[in-house]
């Protein structure tokens, strides 16, 4: 790990570290500023973000925080489905392995109440479990599925795709 990366003091060294293995980091660190910097700006759409893993939260956060993005993070069931009753989102990027409720669960639950009130919100499952995931998030509803962690890049472009076209920048 670069030297300069592993004393920056605004940022955790675990993050850093998690940063730096999943070859992030040169895409991801103005120098100057220590900030993010994002691949392409995407406009003030709001996004819930459903990630347990409180690493993975921030990384996720930072990148699309650095894209401009309104971002509402919560770590499980119930924190989600609170914040999801609260606002509209323009994406949901859902992991899987939730604590207690899984992001199946949540995902299916969400899908009953947009079938109800005829609206859809994209939702975008993530996993650490690989492929063999994709056809459960599937069948509860989800749109899209990847393996996490996902690079700045990918992350942004996953994302991206499924925005309304006037939203794309």
């Amino acid at each position: 790990m670069p030297e300069s990366l592993s004393k920056k003091n605004y940022f955790n060294r675990d993050i850093a570290k998690l940063y730096w293995q999943t070859g992030v980091y040169d895409v991801c660190f103005d120098d100057e500023s220590g900030k993010i910097k994002p691949k392409a700006t995407v406009g003030n759409l709001r996004i819930l973000l459903v990630e347990d893993n409180k690493l993975i939260q921030k990384i996720n956060l930072d990148i699309l925080e650095g894209a401009e993005f309104v971002v509402d993070a919560a770590a499980d069931y119930d924190e989600s489905m609170d914040l999801y009753k609260k606002h509209k989102y323009d994406v949901i990027l859902l992991d899987l392995g939730l604590p207690g409720k899984s992001g199946i669960d949540l995902c299916h639950d969400i899908r009953r109440i947009e079938f109800q009130n005829k609206v859809h919100t994209p939702i975008l499952a993530l996993t650490a479990y690989g492929e063999s995931a994709a056809e459960d998030s599937y069948q509860a509803g989800a749109d899209d599925f990847a393996v996490k962690p996902l690079l700045q890049e990918d992350l942004l472009d996953f994302v991206v795709k499924w925005l309304p076209a006037d939203n794309k920048s």
